[in-house]
């Protein structure tokens, strides 16, 4: 799909019970948006090679030097777009309607800002590290949705605490 298989490398790997859950969701899903992509060898990795040839996904990543990275790791892959910058500032970028939103940025404020994108655009959405300052409260606004996974911490190997949930306007495409 995107070149050799590298080896996964992050919080959350195809091994994990997240990893194959994002995989699974990914390829269930023909639009697929991430914020947060660090290296591209974690919860990146684990959408990529779920998605479908058909799918399109948009990973957006704030730090130069890691970007480069994961522009590096997906350029061969037409339906990975990789984005230097946030995607909350980019939200032009990708579809009005998202089949799938993992938002796992930096810090609460941006978390809260892809979190109301997530509210109006996403089908189904999951915040990693609930636990944790960056979505502690963010993930209360998704209370009228169905949750789909919730997976608290702590975790020897990773940050704290995996949510998803599915927008109650739209059928459940993961049955």
């Amino acid at each position: 799909m995107f070149g050799p298989k590298p080896i996964p490398t992050g919080q959350i790997l195809p091994r994990t019970q997240i990893g194959q859950w994002l995989n699974m969701v990914a390829a269930k899903s023909l639009t697929v948006v991430e914020s947060g992509s660090f290296c591209g060898l974690g919860s990146t990795y684990c959408l990529a090679s779920g998605l479908p040839h058909e799918g399109q996904m948009w990973t957006f990543e704030i730090d130069e030097s890691r970007f480069r990275v994961v522009e590096a790791l997906y350029h061969l892959a037409p339906q990975i777009n990789t984005v230097l910058g946030k995607m909350h500032v980019n939200k032009g970028m990708f579809p009005e309607q998202v089949d799938f939103m993992l938002l796992d940025s930096g810090n609460a404020e941006e978390g809260r800002l892809e979190c109301e994108i997530a509210l109006q655009r996403a089908k189904i959405v999951a915040l990693d590290d609930i636990d944790g300052e960056k979505h502690r409260e963010n993930y209360g606004m998704f209370r009228d949705w169905e949750t789909l996974i919730e997976i608290k911490g702590p975790f020897p190997d990773r940050a704290n605490g995996f949510f998803a949930a599915r927008n109650p306007k739209y059928e459940n495409p993961l049955k």
